[in-house]
């Protein structure tokens, strides 16, 4: 069974850099937290201050810089026009798919590029993003299937399993 990867938390820095001043090595670290000894390595040689030693803080405000600069912002922030639009279509009962369709139509017709194109994929990871409350509870109930989450694709890239 292949476990999930995850990212180190502030806990799991913490505990390193607190094993490492009581003179632990990395493999027993890496057993405590359930880790690959690689995991932990890497992350030593990652975190390493200007004399040489781990620190937790600063290799937690390195690793965050490294998301930021890596990770995209969501094309559809609910506080974006873009997100308003998408929900009011929504409510009217329109899918996903096809309001796609249809920014799509209205930008090739102006051909003005306004950036404000959505693909359905990025409709639905926004709804899905939107953290539990009202307008979560109201978006998932204006999608045609109504599911709460979605579902786990199977390896072959389909929906369900043909046993």
């Amino acid at each position: 069974m292949q476990r999930q990867r995850r990212k180190l938390t502030v806990e799991d820095r913490v505990t390193i850099d607190l094993r490492r001043k009581d003179g632990w090595g990395v493999r027993a670290i890496a057993r405590e937290l359930g880790r690959s000894p690689s995991v932990i390595s890497a992350e030593l040689g990652r975190g390493r201050e200007q004399d040489g030693n781990y620190a937790a803080g600063s290799a937690q405000a390195a690793a965050a810089v490294r998301w930021n600069r890596s990770g995209r912002r969501a094309r559809l922030a609910p506080d974006s026009p873009l997100f308003a639009e998408v929900a009011k279509l929504l409510r009217l009962q329109w899918s996903p798919e096809q309001i796609a369709g249809r920014r799509k139509r209205l930008e090739d017709a102006t051909e003005v590029s306004s950036g404000l194109r959505v693909s359905h994929e990025a409709i639905y990871q926004a709804i899905y993003a939107v953290p539990r409350g009202e307008l979560r509870r109201e978006l998932l109930a204006c999608l045609r299937q109504g599911k709460p989450q979605r579902g786990p694709r199977t390896a072959n890239g389909g929906a369900g399993s043909a046993t």
